[in-house]
């Protein structure tokens, strides 16, 4: 898709990004809200030190920790699917306003013999709020599904695999449960 090298070697590496700075390779596939954290906790700055690149601005989008129900259960227990997503919605966007409340409830009570740091954990929500919003459309609301880019990149990517029988999307998705929960947040 972005006409990189098809040649390349993997190198196994864990969850440490140590494989990457003892240049036992040239990239390392990581998470931007963990490894790229680490990195800085190290001292290094990020686009000088080290480089991170999502997969999203390389035009492989996709979507993660998605709700997944069957059409039944959405049609017998709409209301509930709308609540729990309002409530999602809801805690999303306080967590928002001051990322270092999370933080702090994890550090010190729900992860309290963790060994957590307050810092990275900060750290690592402010990087995973931000990426809870479409680049291409930054007004949309928080957890709204984009059927542009579900019928356009993600599809793309998906045929440049091999896929070619793919759902029409609005059969893939509901649409209307994100529009019911936003609407409702917007009287309250």
């Amino acid at each position: 898709m972005n006409n990189l090298p098809k040649q390349w070697e993997f190198v196994p590496a864990g969850f440490s990004p140590e494989p990457l700075l003892s240049k036992a390779g040239d990239g390392y596939t990581a998470y931007g809200t963990n490894q790229a954290v680490t990195l800085e906790k190290m001292g290094m700055v990020r686009d000088k030190d080290f480089f991170f690149t999502s997969f999203d601005s390389m035009g492989f989008k996709s979507y993660a920790n998605l709700v997944f129900v069957t059409r039944a259960y959405l049609q017998s227990d709409r209301p509930t699917v709308v609540k729990f997503l309002r409530a999602l919605a809801r805690g999303w966007t306080e967590n928002g306003k001051d990322p270092a409340v999370a933080a702090k409830l994890v550090v010190a009570k729900y992860g309290a013999d963790l060994g957590l740091d307050l810092k990275q954990q900060t750290r690592q929500n402010e990087l995973q709020y931000a990426m809870l919003k479409n680049p291409a459309k930054l007004d949309q609301p928080l957890l709204v599904l984009d059927r542009d880019a579900i019928a356009g990149p993600m599809y793309a990517a998906a045929k440049a695999s091999g896929r070619d029988k793919l759902p029409e999307v609005d059969k893939l998705a509901d649409f209307s449960v994100m529009q019911e929960v936003n609407a409702s947040l917007k009287k309250s």
